[in-house]
């Protein structure tokens, strides 16, 4: 079974979902040419897989928060950070999830991490709360 969110034009895809990365990276692959954008989610999240990453080449990728809690004091981690850096071209996206402290934010800068989420910036909001960004 597949489990999909769809954020239109994006497609959302959880790594424990499929048991079968390379049959998924075949499926979803034609909604490439229809402007669908892929996005894996919870990546590193147990029952996650390194085959989903290398197959589905998605336009981004959220780094579960279990990889990102802790990085300022974790050379492991911001080893890893880097090779997925080194990994991603410049079209896809690496966005760290469940940021909460001003030190492991300033070890993803460090590392070249462009997005992150979490608690430092903001506890979930209701959708009609959410102000538009500003622009410059």
């Amino acid at each position: 079974m597949l489990s999909v969110r769809r954020w239109y034009p994006w497609m959302g895809i959880l790594p424990f979902a499929c048991s079968d990365p390379v049959e998924l990276a075949r499926a979803v692959d034609p909604l490439r040419s229809e402007g669908i954008r892929i996005a894996l989610d919870d990546f590193g999240a147990p029952g996650g897989s390194i085959t989903a990453l290398v197959e589905l080449q998605p336009d981004v990728v959220k780094v579960d928060r279990a990889l990102v809690r802790g990085i300022a004091d974790s050379i492991k981690k911001q080893r890893l950070f880097e090779h997925l850096m080194g990994f991603m071209d410049g079209g896809t996206w690496l966005i760290a999830e469940g940021v909460e402290s001003e030190d492991d934010c300033d070890a993803l800068r460090r590392i070249g991490v462009p997005y992150s989420q979490g608690y430092l910036w903001s506890p979930p909001q209701p959708l009609h709360l959410l102000k538009p960004p500003q622009t410059s």
